[in-house]
């Protein structure tokens, strides 16, 4: 209001109206959120400005080139018309990790964008693979070589359960369970099939959360009963045997040169038969869960094999005597041919004319020594064995004679 003096006399009051226009601008930044795959992240800001205030919220993927308006095609968005934005189940592919947002604001006289802020999702991500475990040996688990994680963990806890649909445990420290809040679980004489997991806490923007790996059994798997020792003879000089020792399906047969021996090989070792003497060796049966059975003994004899004997005749003999063929060998074996598996225990006799020959073994036990040959002849005496017939026939013609 206006007034004019003029000594002391003061005019009527005018009026007149005046507008300071205020900047738009963004008076309260928002800022960037951490929190846990499948939570929740809250973005907002305050602002100023001229009039009412319009604001849209914009998204850049990871692996996007620019920023885009949020609209009600965008699942997993809320409030994206506002000054407050909530993005629900962050860590999905519409916002992963490493997502940025702003927001644009506009009065009736210009537009500002805020900051942009960082979504960062903590996340755990891997395999583990179910276990089979000798039963009351120890193993390890390494969080490292099975999962990565998306931000900085701030703890581990390693649980346990006996199955689908019980409740999950929290292991605690003892003799048998090493290092139950770090990333390294030992458990040593393991007795029972139970399922675990590893519970991984991170800092959020809200204070912690957690994400849990997947889980994984381990199975205590009995060892191979102890088999049989075993005991072989073998014949001197004879081909290295096959012992023909068979594991059970799914299982391998370890050959040791000793009882203490570590060192063993899954291939049968040769058996040498040159020299007359005992051997050992040792095996074990290995299932498909690498148990080990205790090791058992092969007992192997190498027996002396008989020498070659000699084979008497009293060849050659003329026809109508007996080719016979004798010999001092205590357990004769006669055969006919050279290779042939038929034989006899009774020395061979021939009567008939023509030329013979016969192998002979000594045996010795179970060993057979190398077969012996010897040939013989039955003679035939000179006779007439058929006569000439008398032959009649007119005069001038021919006659003819025969014998054989």
């Amino acid at each position: 209001w206006l007034t004019e003096t003029l000594g002391n006399c003061e005019s009527q009051r005018s009026k007149a109206n005046g507008v300071i226009i205020g900047t738009l601008q963004i008076k309260t930044q928002a800022q960037s959120q951490t929190n846990c795959a499948g939570s929740t992240a809250n973005f907002a800001i305050s602002a100023s400005g001229s009039g009412n205030l319009n604001y849209i919220w914009q998204r850049k993927l990871p692996s996007g080139e620019g920023f885009v308006n949020l609209s009600s095609a965008d699942i997993y968005v809320e409030n994206f018309q506002t000054n407050a934005l909530r993005v629900r189940y962050i860590g999905n592919s519409h916002n992963p990790d490493g997502t940025l947002f702003r927001c644009v604001v506009t009065d009736s006289l210009t537009t500002v964008f805020s900051d942009e802020v960082r979504l960062n999702v903590n996340s755990v991500k891997g395999n583990f693979t179910d276990k089979n475990v000798c039963r009351g040996n120890d193993i390890a688990v390494d969080f490292a070589q099975n999962q990565s994680t998306t931000g900085t963990p701030t703890g581990f806890q390693w649980q346990s359960r006996t199955g689908v649909g019980a409740t999950w445990i929290n292991l605690q420290e003892s003799t048998e369970k090493i290092g139950v809040n770090t990333k390294v679980l030992t458990l040593r004489n393991i007795q029972d099939s139970l399922q675990y997991r590893c519970n991984v806490t991170f800092g959020s923007s809200s204070g912690s959360c957690s994400e849990s790996t997947d889980d994984f059994y381990i199975y205590p798997v009995d060892f191979p009963t102890k088999p049989a020792d075993l005991t072989f003879e073998f014949c001197q000089n004879s081909t290295s045997p096959n012992l023909g020792i068979v594991a059970p399906t799914g299982g391998q047969v370890l050959y040791y040169s000793s009882l203490h021996s570590g060192e063993y090989s899954t291939l049968q070792p040769i058996i040498s038969t040159i020299n007359v003497g005992n051997q050992t060796q040792y095996f074990s049966i290995k299932n498909s869960a690498d148990c080990e059975s205790q090791k058992s003994l092969i007992s192997i004899t190498i027996a002396p094999s008989p020498q070659a004997p000699i084979i008497l005749t009293n060849s050659p003999r003329m026809f109508g005597d007996t080719l016979k063929f004798w010999t001092a060998a205590v357990n004769p074996k006669w055969y006919s041919t050279a290779s042939g598996t038929a034989f006899s225990n009774q020395a061979p006799k021939f009567t008939e004319v023509g030329n013979y020959e016969v192998w002979l073994t000594e045996t010795l036990g179970n060993c057979e020594s190398q077969r012996s040959k010897a040939n013989g002849t039955i003679i035939g005496t000179l006779q007439i064995k058929t006569q000439a017939q008398s032959q009649t026939n007119c005069a001038g013609n021919t006659a003819n004679f025969a014998i054989s």
